[in-house]
């Protein structure tokens, strides 16, 4: 867990399509495939399967010799064993982890501001984030931050763009980018 330093800097994570490839689990939820919640649980169920991304991998080993380490996913919290396990897997360390809350459909750009600004609030500077999802990278450089953005999947599954211009892989932004009945997504 976190202990005492005297430096208050911190790396924000994301998990899919940052830390892991999830390319493999997308289908289950764009596309014809999708057929509602249980697709999503499908989705998540195979994460443990998840190659990591050997770059990002690697930066954040090394980030977590300097920096506090707090992961922001928009796996749903129920998933968080599930996914504590794979990072431990890679060797990354969590000092914080900030995942979806149940019911929570808020759009990803909004929750994971929330969470920045329950960081700082903490106290603490963010050094890094390493994130994929265009609106929040978009989002968080315009608050200053340096972000490295890994390949972007979102397009690469050509998905609509919504009034916002943040593309989803169904191109839905109702509940937060999700489509109908279903509860989270990273």
């Amino acid at each position: 867990m976190y202990e005492k330093r005297r430096l208050k800097k911190i790396a924000i994570l994301d998990v899919d399509g940052s830390l892991s490839d999830h390319q493999h689990r997308l289908p289950l939820i764009t596309g014809e495939s999708r057929k509602g919640r249980e697709n999503w649980e499908s989705f998540y169920a195979m994460q443990y399967n998840d190659v990591p991304y050997e770059p990002a991998v690697l930066a954040a080993l090394a980030w977590q010799d300097e920096y506090v380490i707090a992961i922001f996913t928009g796996r749903p919290e129920e998933y968080e064993i599930d996914t504590k396990m794979w990072l431990e897997k890679q060797g990354i360390r969590v000092d914080f982890m900030f995942m979806r809350p149940t019911k929570d459909f808020r759009p990803m750009v909004e929750l994971k501001n929330a969470w920045l600004d329950d960081v700082i609030d903490m106290g603490f500077e963010v050094a890094v984030v390493l994130e994929d999802h265009p609106g929040v990278v978009e989002s968080f450089r315009e608050r200053g931050l340096f972000v490295m953005q890994p390949t972007n999947h979102w397009i690469e599954y050509k998905g609509k763009e919504t009034q916002d211009g943040q593309a989803y892989p169904d191109g839905s932004e109702q509940n937060g980018g999700l489509p109908s009945g279903s509860d989270s997504q990273d």
